[in-house]
């Protein structure tokens, strides 16, 4: 349990960087201007809930399965995956269900997730096998 603990907040830490840096740049340049419409005041329950919800998942199917296997290409390609579904599973919803939602947002946000998942898989991954931890 102190594994997983350990993990979930190291990549709770890099995702979260990465995802406040994408969200500031993303939210005047891309969301505001594709799907502005359906902006409204911002949350943080959901946000916090999704965030440890998100990195749980991510820590238990994809890091930790990356470290037993000792293997940086089932981090990449895993994180990749996850990302993928997870992302897709959001937009392409958003997409089917939205009025005038983007494609554009879609596919861009799609790109991001599976992006930033690997990212963060790979780095956990990689500080992990720097440092020990197992």
């Amino acid at each position: 349990m102190f594994q997983f603990i350990k993990l979930f907040l190291i990549s709770a830490g890099i995702f979260l960087i990465f995802d406040i840096f994408w969200l500031i740049f993303a939210y005047n340049n891309l969301y505001k201007n594709h799907i502005g419409h359906l902006i409204g005041d911002f949350n943080i329950i959901p946000a916090v809930l999704f965030y440890i919800i998100y990195i749980s998942a991510l820590t238990f199917f994809v890091i930790m399965p990356s470290i037993d296997k000792q293997s940086i290409y089932y981090v990449i390609m895993a994180g990749a995956f996850f990302g993928l579904v997870c992302y897709s599973t959001y937009d392409l919803t958003n997409l089917a269900s939205i009025k005038n939602w983007s494609l554009t947002v879609t596919i861009i946000d799609i790109i991001w997730g599976t992006f930033v998942t690997s990212t963060t898989a790979t780095l956990v991954y990689l500080l992990v096998e720097k440092f020990g931890g197992k």
